[in-house]
């Protein structure tokens, strides 16, 4: 084997990996080989110790990263409760001003201005409110709904 091809083969190895048998035979025959390779080697351990030194960080972060990732499967999906209490405050609050808006006194004056024009598009916004309101309630809260649901339904014949 020619020194050329020698030098292109074993540049072409990876670090830590075993010449081929061809590749060993050039060595152990030849002389200013073995120094390159050696020179080869010293450059590329000096190289070589920082670079493995970076693939345990990255590895060492993978396995984090993996940790990581197993112990967030374990917990529950975030959710954004509300407190029972907030809800019964804002259905209050909208039935009292369903209530309250035609008693007012600025009903007596949108009577007086527009006449009973008004009562109906009020009637719709009021009642849109109101609907909004339950289908909101009855969403953030349907997994307590549908425990029971499946109560009264083991609790029929």
């Amino acid at each position: 084997m020619r020194c050329e091809t020698f030098l292109e083969r074993y540049d072409e190895l990876e670090p830590g990996r075993a010449p081929a048998p061809a590749l060993a035979r050039h060595l152990a025959s030849c002389a200013s080989c073995r120094a390159q390779a050696a020179a080869l080697g010293a450059a590329l351990a000096g190289e070589g110790g920082a670079r493995l030194a970076a693939d345990e960080a990255l590895a060492e972060r993978a396995r984090l990263e993996d940790r990581v990732m197993a112990a967030v499967r374990l917990l529950p999906s975030p959710r954004r409760d509300f407190s029972l209490r907030d809800w019964i405050l804002a259905g209050a609050i909208l039935a009292a001003s369903m209530i309250l808006v035609p008693v007012g006194e600025y009903f007596a004056r949108f009577d007086e201005v527009f006449g009973a024009s008004y009562a109906l598009p009020l009637s719709l916004v009021l009642g849109l409110g109101l609907t909004a309101y339950g289908a909101l309630f009855v969403g953030a809260h349907l997994d307590e709904v549908q425990g029971f649901m499946d109560r009264r339904a083991r609790s029929q014949p």
